[in-house]
């Protein structure tokens, strides 16, 4: 049994502002390793902004965090990323 056997891409986008006013965004793509998993029953998490969300999908993976990610990609589905959750060995990214 493999134990990371997904690859997913995982986007994530960058704002620049100059003097207070949007300048550009860009999309930028990093391919990472993982697991995918259903958890069976709903999960509750707490978001960064704080609010409690049902979840039922989480990524494993050993990928460092990617900052500002947003999408997650496995297998042609597209996934919003809820939380990305570091751990000391690996990380858990939530999805929605």
């Amino acid at each position: 049994m493999v134990r990371y056997p997904h690859t997913a891409i995982v986007t994530a986008s960058a704002v620049t502002v100059t003097a207070g006013e949007y300048a550009s965004s860009a999309d930028t793509t990093t391919s990472i390793t993982g697991r995918m998993q259903s958890s069976g029953a709903p999960s509750k998490i707490k978001d960064p902004s704080g609010d409690w969300i049902e979840t039922n999908r989480v990524f494993f993976t050993q990928a460092e965090n990617v900052e500002n990610a947003e999408k997650l990609t496995v297998s042609g589905y597209d996934y919003r990323i809820l939380l990305w959750e570091p751990k000391q060995s690996h990380s858990k990214i939530w999805l929605d």
